[in-house]
């Protein structure tokens, strides 16, 4: 994969462009959430909590597959990945916006969105009296804190060990950091999957998929392979890593989003064919 790392250069932002880019992120986002309330305003419940739930579940994908960037980097003890791993780290920073992004959908939300949170619906349906033990809404809302609280974790043990190898140099952060890899790994699975059958696949709670969680994991990946690369070019547009990323890494994230858009297809093919 990536060859001819050479870091050489400042990888520092200047405060100007930082705080343009700051500003801009700032307008568009304040763009979506006067919108949101707009057509909240005008009664469109429903549709508002669905854009909510939308826009919640695609911001965390992204902080997701970054954190399994960052993960898998210390597992295969790769040297590639070195050049993007602070962008994917600073990704993982979204963890908490994005715990604060769902928390309407706890308080307020929940009933609009998911069928099953209904006693009355409960009452009255064979398939969700089944299902009651697991879909109910404070055991929902117990996971959902849960899976947030394990990702939050993750992800700052890792940057912060990160930022001070960088200080000291010390090699056995490194080490530190590979150990924990794979309980770490374990963990993100377990969470990613869950989190993707509680916020998506029970909004029908009729249906079910046992393809849905690989689907989300791709998705995940492919989503955060693009951020980064994205954020890598932008970064180098104005003055930064310049020295660090370097062609050939473009190239292997290019390589990695193409063979995990295969991969999405297939496993979504996959659940089409068999359900459907």
């Amino acid at each position: 994969m990536g060859h001819g790392n050479k870091f050489t250069d400042n990888p520092t932002l200047s405060p100007e462009v930082a705080d343009r880019g700051f500003k801009v992120g700032l307008i568009i986002g304040g763009i979506g959430l006067v919108a949101s309330l707009a057509g909240l305003a005008m009664g469109e419940t429903r549709q508002f909590a669905f854009s909510w739930l939308t826009a919640g579940a695609w911001g965390t994908t992204i902080c997701l597959g970054s954190l399994f960037y960052v993960v898998l980097h210390h597992i295969v003890r790769a040297a590639w990945s070195t050049s993007f791993r602070r962008i994917a780290e600073n990704i993982t920073l979204g963890f908490p916006l994005m715990a604060v992004f769902m928390l309407p959908l706890l308080l307020g939300g929940m009933h609009t969105l998911y069928h099953w949170s209904h006693a009355d619906a409960v009452a009255a349906d064979p398939i969700l009296q089944g299902k009651e033990s697991f879909l109910n809404p404070a055991f929902f809302g117990g996971r959902a804190v849960f899976f947030f609280i394990v990702w939050i974790v993750i992800s700052t043990f890792y940057r912060r060990l990160s930022v001070r190898q960088d200080e000291s140099g010390d090699h056995a952060l490194t080490l530190r950091m590979r150990w924990w890899a794979p309980l770490s790994v374990v963990f993100f699975a377990l969470t990613t999957s869950f989190a993707g059958t509680d916020w998506l696949m029970s909004l029908d709670p009729h249906w079910f998929s046992t393809m849905f969680g690989v689907i989300i994991f791709a998705g995940c990946l492919l989503s955060s392979y693009a951020t980064m690369s994205l954020v890598g070019m932008w970064l180098q547009k104005n003055g930064a890593l310049k020295n660090t990323l370097t062609e050939w890494n473009f190239h292997d994230m290019a390589k990695l989003m193409f063979g995990f858009n295969c991969f999405w297809a297939y496993t979504s093919f996959s659940q089409y064919m068999l359900i459907w």
